[in-house]
């Protein structure tokens, strides 16, 4: 059979080709099914995975960061011309940016102070003479006098060992030489 011009300018000749079925990505169900009462699916999760499941049936992106909120620039482009933040102009005034930026640093001094102190444990601490309420102390100061947070990151806890080494000395001579060590009475 041959199609000519005056088949193909004929709309009745023409006939409509459906989808006969539709590919569908694996499924994967887990253990909770939503009953589709939002008090009774809540209450009957764990409380740690409440507000994971409850995100996850709504549909809400997963948070982005580490939890605390994003500076805002002082200036930039947008809309094709230059913005100012009035809110970042005012912090950098006030010294709140500082003040930020500063508690940011604490917490994470003491997020990773704590996370030496579990790794190690307290005997570690003890073999190297260093009184267990002073542990954090002692850390604080090896934190703080090398930057120690990418090994951190990288939850690489044996490098942190030669700085624990080297700075021993100086932190028990600085424990002689303070009060510190002297019992209340």
């Amino acid at each position: 059979m041959k199609v000519s011009e005056a088949d193909l300018a004929n709309t009745q000749n023409f006939v409509e080709l459906k989808i006969a079925y539709y590919d569908i990505q694996e499924v994967v169900i887990s253990k909770f099914k939503p009953t589709g009462n939002l008090r009774k699916d809540v209450s009957s999760l764990k409380t740690g995975e409440k507000t994971l499941a409850l995100q996850q049936m709504i549909g809400l992106p997963t948070p982005k960061g580490d939890g605390t909120p994003p500076e805002l620039p002082v200036a930039g482009f947008s809309g094709g011309g230059l913005t100012f933040s009035l809110e970042s102009i005012y912090d950098i005034l006030s010294g709140e940016r500082k003040k930020k930026e500063r508690a940011n640093q604490y917490e994470r001094m003491n997020t990773a102070v704590g996370n030496i102190r579990k790794y190690y444990g307290e005997e570690y601490f003890a073999a190297l003479k260093i009184p267990a309420q002073l542990t954090d102390n002692f850390l604080q100061f090896v934190y703080t006098s090398e930057n120690l947070y990418p090994y951190i990151q990288a939850n690489n806890y044996e490098a942190i060992a030669v700085y624990i080494e080297k700075y021993l000395p100086i932190y028990q001579r600085r424990l002689r030489n303070s009060s510190l060590m002297e019992v209340p009475k």
